[in-house]
C-alpha cells in the first residue's frame, strides 16, 4: 500500500516542472515531526489573509512572522519546493479570508497585504 506522502511526492515529481520554485514556510513547533513524517497538511492551517491555506515566502523574514516560539527556543524554519500550478494573482493590499480552497481554474494564489509577497496552496 502507498503511502498518502508517497501519493503526494509522485504528484508533485510528474509536475514538477510546472511552475515549481523555493519558498519558507515556518510552521508551529507541535506539527514538525508530523510535517516531517506525513507532509504539510491544511487541515492544521489557520485562518490567515487568504483563507485557510498552507502560506509560503520567499522572504525569510515574512515566514519568521509565523514564528511564535518563545525567545530561547527550538524554532523551525522549512525551504520547500512548491509547485505554484497556474497562481491567481492578488492585487496589492487585495486579500480573501474567505477561501478554504483555490479559487476556480486556479492551483495557488499569491499576495503582497503587508508589503512581502506570499503564496498560499490548499
Amino acid at each position: 500500500m502507498i503511502s498518502l506522502n508517497t501519493k503526494r511526492i509522485e504528484k508533485f515529481l510528474a509536475n514538477e516542472h510546472s511552475n515549481t520554485v523555493r519558498l519558507y514556510h515556518c510552521p508551529k513547533p507541535e506539527f514538525i515531526n508530523d510535517i516531517i513524517i506525513e507532509g504539510l497538511d491544511q487541515r492544521l492551517s489557520n485562518q490567515g489573509m487568504f483563507g485557510r491555506g498552507i502560506y509560503f515566502t520567499p522572504h525569510i523574514l515574512k515566514a519568521n512572522q509565523y514564528n511564535n516560539t518563545p525567545i530561547g527556543s527550538v524554532s523551525h524554519m522549512i525551504v520547500c519546493s512548491v509547485n505554484l500550478g497556474n497562481v491567481k494573482e492578488y492585487a496589492y493590499r487585495e486579500k480573501d479570508p474567505s477561501l478554504k480552497r483555490e479559487p476556480a481554474g486556479f492551483d495557488s494564489i499569491h499576495g503582497n497585504v503587508t508589503g512581502l509577497d506570499e503564496f498560499a496552496v490548499y
